[in-house]
């Protein structure tokens, strides 16, 4: 295909493309979340992990932005909670809380001690209201309700970091915690200066360690540093990859165009092959991304709305085309990403010990 006939400018594709056209066969689309490979690849590893992890480990959950990982958050947090009647009173089995980038611009680590402190005296469960009955909801409302107002949590608190992370500890005991999720791990990189990356990640470490607790990670590839300067953080990981669709990969081509299909379902299209009779304009748009390419087509049904059309035509995916600096910069946070993910697959075993001395039968 000449990619310069899907838009005004030439789209921008990384050296090494090789998705060719090809017919679809069905597809499934999931009410709320749209299911498709790489997501589904990810929930099932995820869930695996996370069984497999003895209290004081940690798993990590790496993929590049929009790639679905607050809906795998969710849906894995939902099996693993059950039901909450059955908790027994006061407990609280998960919690999860966001790391985020307060003071300055900066990691502040007394914000996300008083966020996991308030984490167990307000639990914010909302992941638990998604997919469930009015009954249900009416039930886990109720609960949750009398979790909040248990009255040995609701005593005056110290302000200070330590105050706070003690509270967290003694509290996380007292409910019985078991899972400790943290989104948007990547926001404890950025650090005032002389402060460290490998400390701050060795003390939540070590707070999974003391409260027995498994730890779930989620972030972006700019969460490297947190493990790779801490060899005691390394040895106690799991890591799962939410990974894109690769271009290089002929193998990626038809759960991307499935998942194309899928997400072009939610929207009122002239035709129904509309996305899938030119992949490469969606691949330049999304980087086999979910989120990226449904912002893509969030785009292409404003413009849609602009002309008072009825549906979504070819001009308007155009239209909604990135500009070439902002498709750089998505496929440059992809390649990054994959550089890391597949960082396992570019050395050899045989290169690693080829200075080794041992000799049996001495």
């Amino acid at each position: 295909m000449d990619l310069g006939r899907t838009s005004p400018k030439r789209p921008y594709l990384p050296r090494g493309y090789l998705f060719p056209t090809m017919k679809l066969g069905r597809y499934s689309v999931l009410p709320k979340t749209i299911s498709h490979l790489a997501y589904a690849t990810a929930l099932q590893d995820l869930t695996y992990s996370i069984n497999c992890t003895k209290p004081g480990g940690i798993v990590w959950v790496i993929g590049p932005s929009g790639a679905g990982k607050s809906h795998i958050r969710s849906e894995v947090a939902r099996v693993l909670v059950g039901d909450p009647s059955q908790w027994g009173d006061g407990r609280l089995p998960l919690v999860s809380v966001r790391a985020q980038v307060t003071d300055r611009s900066r990691f502040n680590p007394k914000d996300l001690a008083r966020r996991l402190a308030d984490s167990l005296r307000e639990p914010n469960l909302d992941f638990l209201r998604l997919n469930v009955s009015g009954t249900q909801l009416e039930s886990i409302e109720s609960y949750l309700s009398s979790v909040s107002s248990s009255h040995k949590f609701l005593g005056r608190r110290d302000s200070s970091e330590h105050a706070m992370r003690s509270e967290f500890e003694r509290h996380a005991r007292a409910r019985d915690l078991k899972w400790l999720f943290i989104e948007e791990i990547a926001s404890i990189v950025k650090v005032h200066r002389g402060h460290s990356v490998a400390n701050y990640m060795t003390s939540l470490m070590q707070i999974a360690e003391e409260i027995g607790v498994v730890l779930v990670l989620f972030g972006t590839q700019r969460a490297f540093p947190l493990w790779m300067e801490n060899e005691e953080v390394r040895n106690r990981s799991r890591w799962v990859w939410v990974r894109r669709y690769r271009e290089y990969e002929p193998e990626d081509l038809r759960p991307f165009a499935e998942m194309v299909r899928a997400a072009g379902a939610r929207y009122e299209l002239s035709r129904k092959d509309l996305l899938t009779s030119d992949l490469e304009l969606a691949l330049v748009n999304s980087a086999g991304i979910m989120g990226s390419l449904l912002n893509w087509l969030d785009r292409a049904d404003a413009h849609r709305n602009i002309r008072r059309a009825d549906k979504v035509e070819l001009c308007d995916l155009r239209k909604a085309t990135l500009e070439v600096y902002l498709q750089e910069d998505l496929w440059n946070k992809a390649r990054a990403f994959d550089e890391i993910a597949d960082a396992k697959g570019n050395f050899k075993l045989s290169a690693l010990v080829k200075n080794v001395s041992w000799r049996g039968g001495d």
